[in-house]
């Protein structure tokens, strides 16, 4: 049973690659421009954090 799985996946894998390759990529993710961590992005961060503590402490009541 194991054996199958590694077998469909390993196919599976091997189907998506073709696809890749069929639509031109060749290994390289190409991005906009250089990604840096702000001050927003950690803002959002604490934000996000603080609203999942808060209705995960709500639950428990």
């Amino acid at each position: 049973m194991l054996g199958l799985v590694f077998v469909n996946s390993f196919d599976r894998a091997q189907r998506i690659y073709e696809a890749m390759l069929l639509r031109g990529f060749n290994g390289v993710f190409h991005t906009t421009g250089l990604l840096k961590a702000t001050r927003r992005d950690a803002l959002f961060a604490a934000l996000t954090l603080l609203a999942l503590l808060t209705v995960g402490i709500l639950e428990q009541y």
